[in-house]
């Protein structure tokens, strides 16, 4: 039988799940950090064309071409300037890289 109920009464035993030597650091391109970034924080509010929480990422390429700076800024400091959506939560706990990476990327990169 190779179901049944384990032979387990406590973890006692165990002293610990840690690794007996750390993960070597994961070195990622500039553009992949922005790609991770805007796929892990961002598009969990802005879809491409269509409105989510946030407005349509393709709305903030267009309001801050050519100006990585302004996407930064607004992501440290945002303001709520449209009446029909939230304020956005201050992104201000992202590396600056990230912050860097991730304006680069919506504006050079990320495509519908």
């Amino acid at each position: 039988d190779h179901y049944g109920i384990p032979d387990i009464r406590d973890t006692k035993h165990i002293t610990t799940f840690m690794m007996d030597e750390p993960v070597a650091p994961r070195s990622v391109s500039k553009q992949e950090l922005g790609e991770l970034t805007y796929y892990g924080v961002c598009a969990g509010c802005h879809a491409y064309k269509e409105r989510l929480i946030g407005i349509p990422t393709e709305t903030i390429k267009a309001i801050y071409a050519n100006n990585p700076e302004g996407i930064i800024d607004y992501m440290n400091h945002p303001k709520n300037l449209r009446e029909d959506y939230p304020e956005m939560p201050p992104q201000d706990y992202l590396s600056e890289d990230a912050k860097v990476a991730v304006a680069d990327y919506i504006l050079n990169t990320l495509r519908e």
